[in-house]
């Protein structure tokens, strides 16, 4: 969106976070400093410029190194003006707290249709009616969608039941040695003194855990050993990379630990 302020030109980009960004370029032009001007200040009051509340960095796939470009939020924009002592720059920061963020508002207002009981016209009326009863069958319809996932979730991702690698390869069709080898290959594991357990960027993610469990050798004797399983949410997540479409049973309702 293109706003005048004096005699520049500012390209206003919307932003999903902080309504709207402008480039530095633009920002010098309207404090009417230059550009080195507005990088001086953010390299000597870096305590103040905060990056992600003052500004974005922005990927310039088109600049010398792939250099990030730098945008200028409206908390930004306003603390410059703070900084920048003149009479423009007072002017430039309250046209940036009010008028950009009006103008933006009002650009992004739509009209809202009467519901049906109020409109007088019988044909637009029962056109309005139609729309109604159109939307809430879409509703109905993504309700319908999105419940069984709810549900899968809440009774499902969040149950204590866990299952061995093994179990996990059955269901996508290979052998344990074969999925455990391609979680490896992914990073997501590694393997430790005969165990597997999950690397830095996977642990801590609810997806296994190391389960202890007792046996007794050849010689008679009691011995406990480690097993990395799987919880309903790793499995979950194990299928998501390897076989999407996969609609999983709970854990609890097959041989846990097999």
């Amino acid at each position: 969106m293109q706003l005048q302020f004096d005699d520049v030109t500012l390209n206003v980009r919307a932003h999903q976070v902080h309504e709207w960004a402008i480039t530095t370029a633009e920002v010098a032009a309207g404090f009417g400093v230059t550009p080195e001007a507005i990088r001086s200040h953010k390299s000597r009051n870096s305590d103040e410029l905060l990056e992600g509340k003052h500004f974005v960095s922005v990927a310039n796939c088109n600049a010398v190194g792939n250099q990030a470009d730098t945008w200028w939020t409206k908390k930004g924009v306003v603390r410059l003006g703070f900084l920048i002592k003149s009479e423009r720059a007072k002017r430039f920061r309250d046209w940036a707290e009010d008028l950009v963020v009006k103008t933006i508002d009002k650009a992004n207002e739509q009209p809202r249709a009467l519901p049906s009981y109020q409109i007088e016209d019988p044909i637009q009326r029962a056109e309005q009616w139609i729309r109604e009863q159109k939307e809430k069958q879409a509703l109905v319809f993504e309700n319908a969608e999105l419940k069984p996932q709810a549900e899968y979730a809440q009774k499902v991702l969040l149950s204590e039941s866990t299952l061995t690698t093994t179990k996990i390869a059955q269901e996508l069709g290979y052998t344990a040695q074969a999925l455990n080898r391609i979680l490896a290959e992914k990073g997501i594991q590694y393997k430790q003194s005969g165990i597997w357990n999950l690397t830095r960027a996977y642990n801590g993610k609810g997806y296994a855990k190391l389960s202890t469990f007792y046996r007794t050798g050849s010689d008679g004797t009691p011995r406990t050993e480690h097993n990395l399983v799987w919880t309903e949410a790793g499995r979950q997540f194990i299928h998501s990379l390897l076989n999407p479409a996969f609609t999983a049973t709970p854990a609890n309702q097959l041989t846990a630990n097999a």
